[in-house]
């Protein structure tokens, strides 16, 4: 299934989640590890950002890719063999950056484009989609090749002055980002091949579901810890709270669902931190199903970008 493009059925909420139904998550329960598999992720353990891989049933941490630059926004590929990522000589937001891929033990590493940020697969594993000077999506093939604009293309008009982490649906029709409009930082979806754009509510990191028929984001402000992960459901319109943790780590960030959408990954970080390249963020895992919640990490370190290597149901 795909996106149904509709009108907004929450016409009271279009800057946020006020007016929709929402459903509270059923409570939660801190516990251990679960076997599903492996994340990667990023993370400053080694002073700068590198990328590693995290099982889940054991809580070993491995490097995949480490250097003396910035090593960031790992996503591993739909079957699991490669992971695509950003390399970044400075974690200013301007800085320059590159688009690389490996294999997904770190080796084979090579440069897929040599500007851009924010990589992303195709669902068929065979593009690469990434952002590009903070305005526009761009394409490359994952074996390499020439990269090609995406979007905005003659025609299609951004709602703000910048495009920033753009995830395509797995039907490569739309594509989600976060627009600086109405004003700060709101999730917006657009028609690849057209020009119609939806408002889906203030906030950031949006997050295709497998189905591609709703999209989950970092709902602000106005939550226990300013943030919440929310859902947007394109066959109505409607908004859904997902979870909304109080203290002490109760400030989502980084949402990723696994492959059969049962299981929630995110960082959080303690009252009082933000920033995302100091701050204490430590990776969790949501059961949708009950709302238990598994702390993954116990660190100092500042772990962000969690995404699935394989979860249940795909290849080891």
């Amino acid at each position: 299934m795909g996106v149904v493009w509709g009108t907004l059925a929450c016409v009271s909420a279009a800057l946020g989640l006020m007016g929709c139904r929402v459903h509270a998550p059923a409570p939660t329960e801190v516990g251990g590890a679960l076997e599903v598999g492996e994340l990667v992720f990023d993370s400053n353990r080694s002073g700068t950002f590198g990328i590693y891989r995290l099982d889940t049933a054991t809580g070993e941490i491995r490097a995949v890719a480490d250097g003396p630059a910035h090593e960031m926004y790992p996503v591993p590929s739909p079957d699991g063999t490669r992971i695509v990522y950003a390399v970044a000589e400075s974690l200013d937001r301007n800085a320059a950056a590159e688009v690389w891929i490996c294999s997904r033990d770190g080796t084979d590493s090579r440069r897929l484009a040599a500007s851009g940020t924010f990589p992303t697969f195709s669902a068929d594993g065979r593009t690469v989609y990434f952002e590009q000077d903070r305005s526009r999506l761009m394409s490359v093939p994952a074996e390499g090749g020439d990269a090609v604009l995406v979007y905005p293309r003659e025609g299609q008009a951004l709602p703000g002055s910048e495009l920033v982490k753009p995830v395509v649906s797995p039907d490569g029709s739309f594509a989600a980002f976060i627009v600086n409009a109405p004003r700060t930082w709101h999730v917006w979806v657009a028609h690849l091949h057209g020009t119609e754009t939806r408002l889906i509510g203030q906030g950031c990191e949006p997050e295709w579901h497998p189905d591609g028929t709703s999209l989950y984001w970092i709902a602000a402000p106005g939550f226990k810890e300013r943030t919440a992960i929310a859902r947007f459901d394109f066959a109505d319109g409607s908004r859904h709270i997902v979870q909304d943790e109080g203290a002490p780590w109760g400030h989502e960030y980084f949402p990723a669902l696994s492959p059969d959408a049962q299981f929630l990954a995110y960082g959080a970080c303690p009252p009082g931190q933000h920033a995302h390249e100091t701050s204490n963020y430590q990776l969790f895992m949501t059961e949708l199903e009950s709302g238990k919640i598994h702390r993954l990490t116990h660190d100092e370190y500042t772990n962000r970008w969690p995404r699935f290597l394989h979860g249940p149901g795909t290849p080891q």
